[in-house]
This record gives C-alpha cells, structure tokens and sequence, in this order.
C-alpha cells in the first residue's frame, strides 16, 4: 500500500474500476503525465503516486502559501495518458470493436469534495467517450463551400479562426496544439471533434484523462487555506464495464461416436444455448456449434458452470461427456458484422 503520510496530502485521486476483475480493477492501468503536467506538478510542487489503478495527487501541507499563490495565478489543468498493461483490454471491455485512429476522452465537469464525480457522463465508459485522434500538427481540409473555420477547444474556447474557401487554398495547417479536446466549426456547425496528442508515448495510450481545477474547486481551495482549515480533496472515478458476448462452442468429436441428443446445461437460471448446429471449422473438421442464447459477460473467474451432457439411451439421466465447460479465452473476439450494434461471438473449441 502507499504510504500517504508526513508532509504531502491528497489533492485529488483518479481511481479505475472494471466490472472484469476479480478485484483490483484498475490494476493493468498506467497513468504517465503529459509533458506540460510533469512541469506544472514540479512548479507546483506536487507528488505523483500510483497504485492498482489509483492516482494520487499530493500537495506538500508545509508549503501551502506558495500553493497558494500559483492557485490564485494559475489556470491549472492536468493532463494524463492512460495506457493498460493487458493486451486484451479492448477485448474484455465494453467498448466499440473498431478503435483504429481513436482515443477515450475523459474530463471532470468540476468536483466535490463531499464525493466521488464520474470522469464520464454514463455509469460506465462506452461508445460515446470515444473521440478521433490526431498528432498536434495536420492539414485540415474544408471540403463543403466557404465560410469562417473555427477551432475551439473543450470548454468553448476560441482557439482558431480564418475565413477559407477551398477554391484559393484547400487546407488549413495546425502545428502544436497542446494536447487536449477540439472542435472544428464551420459557419457555426460543428464538423469534427478529435483529441490532439502533443506527446509521443511509447505505448499507445488507451485515454486522455484531464483534471481542470474549475473556478468553484479553486474558490473552495483558497478559502480552506485562508481560514487554515485542511485542503478538501476531490475522487474522480473512472468505471469500465466488461464486455458480453454470445458464447460458441464448438464441439469436436473425437472419441465420442454419437453425438445425437448433446445439449448444453447451465446450472444458472435464465442461460441457455441453441440446439446445437453441425459447422465445418478451416480446418475442414466437423464440429457441433452451441450458442448461448443471450450475450454473456466476461470475467476474470467466471461464475458460470456449463456442462455438455447428452441422452444415455432409453433412461431419463443424461450421461456427462464434460463436466465442466470452459470460459472463452479473451485473446480473439469476432464481429458478426463491422456494424457498430453487430453481435459479437467467443468462440471456444472443445476436443472429446
């Protein structure tokens, strides 16, 4: 465990959940501050802790005054990447399949040191935190007439703005946008959002996470330390929920010569899976296909218990050809379609 004792208190906290896990949530996340937050946290003379998918944000309590003064002086909003650990993180999460040139976009819409404020607007992440990624330098393109091209930034700022017509010059070029949210307007109609990176990260980054100290959290934190009261200090939470899929399995038999009258048995109430279907696999092998009937969730240790039975003859017992099934393993998922609201199937072959 951290040690948040001596000197340094918490100013704010960004802690991962996952539905996936056992326990410990957040503990395939990493948290790597942009170039310009690690020279704002050492200004400001800030510590960084993380643990199991838990940031710590630490002001130094003996040096409050000169916080203070940086408080009063500074617009103050930290930048993290959020990169994971698990290759498979997008598979076992509830998040579109397609994610080429695409980034989540999280950021606190203020805080309250009474609780914890969601980093996102649902109870979890999903499609609609997801925003198109670009480098901080680009050529931008006004393909539909002319007008005034506006570029704002999240919070309505006008960054940029230049009346364009694509017949005397077809692109706009941008060069080093801090990293951060953007919108293109054109004639007052939004065209683009996208996430500028201004770093380069060795992992590609799952997220852009922003903390902004808005005008009511720093009223709150200045007058704490005018009437020498301890800071308040604010949790953001950041919750993922675990992808569902229809689980496949497909049964190959090897020894077992009759497969008529195979089912599969749930021993959970509600679950059940389709009459099984005879399928060729690329292999050019015979299998019997067994789909569950609903979309399932993954999960670290699974809480389902299936077992693949099949008619012993003439007697009412059905005889246990596997006793316990497995779970699907979470290296490979696939699309029906490439429809965003396409099913999506594991699929889990089984020798017997």
């Amino acid at each position: 465990m951290i040690d948040l004792q001596f000197q340094f208190k918490s100013l704010f906290t960004i802690n991962v959940t996952h539905t996936y896990y056992a326990g410990r949530g957040g503990r395939d996340i990493n948290f790597i501050p942009s170039r310009s937050t690690a020279q704002l946290i050492n200004k400001l003379g800030l510590l960084l802790r993380q643990e199991d998918g838990v940031l710590h944000v630490l002001h130094d309590a003996e040096r409050i005054e000169g916080f203070k003064y940086k408080l009063e002086k500074i617009d103050l909003t930290f930048s993290f990447w959020m990169t994971t650990n698990n290759v498979y993180f997008r598979n076992i999460t509830d998040l579109p399949t397609e994610h080429r040139n695409s980034i989540l976009f999280f950021k606190n819409p203020g805080g309250s040191s009474d609780g914890t404020t969601r980093l996102h607007k649902d109870e979890f992440v999903n499609g609609k935190d997801v925003c198109h990624v670009r480098p901080n330098y680009f050529d931008y393109k006004v393909a539909d007439g002319t007008g005034e091209l506006q570029l704002r930034d999240d919070n309505g700022n006008l960054v940029f703005e230049k009346e364009v017509n694509p017949e005397i010059s077809s692109s706009t070029s941008f060069t080093n946008l801090p990293e951060g949210k953007y919108s293109f307007y054109v004639n007052n109609k939004e065209k683009e959002n996208f996430v500028a990176m201004a770093d380069r990260i060795k992992q590609p980054p799952l997220a852009l996470v922003q903390v902004e100290l808005t005008y009511d959290m720093k009223k709150e934190l200045l007058n704490s330390i005018d009437i020498g009261q301890p800071l308040p200090f604010y949790n953001f939470n950041i919750n993922f929920r675990a992808r569902s899929t229809f689980w496949k399995y497909m049964v190959v038999s090897k020894y077992v010569k009759d497969m008529k009258g195979t089912t599969i048995f749930s021993e959970k109430k509600g679950v059940s899976f389709s009459t099984p279907e005879e399928v060729k696999l690329v292999d050019g092998e015979m299998a019997l296909s067994f789909s569950s009937n609903e979309a399932l969730p993954l999960m670290e240790y699974s809480n389902f218990h299936f077992q693949l039975r099949k008619k012993n003859g003439g007697t009412a017992a059905n005889k246990v050809l596997v006793k316990r099934l497995p779970v699907p393993p979470i290296d490979s998922i696939k699309p029906e379609t490439r429809d965003a609201n396409s099913k999506i199937y594991s699929e889990i072959l089984i020798y017997i």
